[in-house]
């Protein structure tokens, strides 16, 4: 009888095949028991990050209310100096319109503004200076900071160093140095009203001659700087600075019950006696630890355990 190879071999296919398949399968099941095994713990690890994360965004929306609500404390605070400041000079609603004008020109927040252009009111009325003067140094100033990229921090302490020299009569000294070395464009402002040269301008500082006469002219001169529009990423700046203002103001009639309920119980705490103060505090304390607190520990502890 001949041996035909071909059904052999076919045969022995079969049978190694079968068998590999077999080994195959159970190297698989092994595998996703292994899997199965593993994913468990990670996905407890994911439940106790998932707390963890849970307790931050709590930590962090509180952040969000304590700033909104300082935000809206600022815009109080910014109207009652306006009021206190030029109420007496019948010129609230003068002012609070020039500080409307210089955010929108110059891209700040309204409150930031306010602030500004109150800082400098505050410090120029009571000498005398007229509304209109100080709403051109204002302006003025701001367009030469502008000319030269000078940050916010920065044109306020030059309006502040100007608004000192305004005040005493004339501009000299360090005062003198500080504001030509940020904005050079004061100084040819300056040199421009006095028909002298730049250089000039420190020696007729040291004799007092740069008065706030002269100053006020020169910010005119300031006034005719050709300063490009805000760009979109200061506009953007802006409008967020509004929109934090606007909720903070929107906050805090919702929060005054409470801090009038708060306040009487504060009154109430003062009127007893010592010892039962220190118990109150310390037990108080103690809760307010305790309970975020706990979250965290007890979240990380368990996903560094399975880690």
């Amino acid at each position: 009888m001949a041996l035909n190879l071909d059904a052999v071999l076919r045969v022995v296919a079969q049978v190694v095949g079968s068998t590999a398949l077999q080994k195959l399968g159970a190297d698989l099941a092994g595998i996703s028991q292994k899997a199965g095994a593993t994913i468990s713990p990670f996905g407890r690890m994911q439940g106790a990050m998932r707390a963890v994360a849970d307790v931050g965004a709590a930590i962090g929306l509180a952040a969000v209310g304590r700033d909104l609500l300082d935000a809206g404390i600022a815009a109080e605070a910014a109207k009652t100096r306006i009021n206190a400041l030029a109420g007496g000079f019948g010129e609230v609603g003068a002012l609070t319109d020039i500080a409307t004008k210089a955010a929108t020109q110059f891209a700040l927040g309204n409150v930031d503004a306010q602030n500004a252009v109150t800082d400098l009111y505050g410090r120029l009325r009571p000498m005398g200076v007229g509304l209109k003067d100080i709403e051109t140094v204002f302006f003025g100033v701001n367009k030469a900071a502008r000319v030269v990229g000078l940050s916010s921090y920065d044109t306020s302490e030059v309006l502040l160093q100007l608004s000192q020299a305004l005040g005493s009569g004339a501009l000299q000294g360090d005062e003198l140095r500080s504001i030509m070395e940020r904005m050079p464009a004061i100084g040819q402002a300056v040199a421009k009203v006095m028909g002298v040269n730049a250089s000039e301008i420190k020696k007729l500082g040291s004799e007092g001659k740069i008065t706030t006469a002269v100053m006020i002219e020169a910010a005119k001169e300031l006034l005719k700087l050709d300063v490009p529009p805000p760009v979109a990423v200061q506009l953007f700046q802006k409008a967020l600075a509004d929109l934090r203002t606007t909720l903070g103001e929107r906050l805090m009639p919702l929060l005054t019950p409470f801090v009038q309920g708060l306040t009487g119980l504060l009154v109430a705490f003062t009127n007893l006696p010592g010892p039962i103060q220190t118990t109150i505090v310390g037990l108080g304390a103690l809760a307010i630890a305790a309970g975020p607190v706990a979250s965290v520990i007890t979240g990380l502890g368990n996903a560094l355990m399975l880690i």
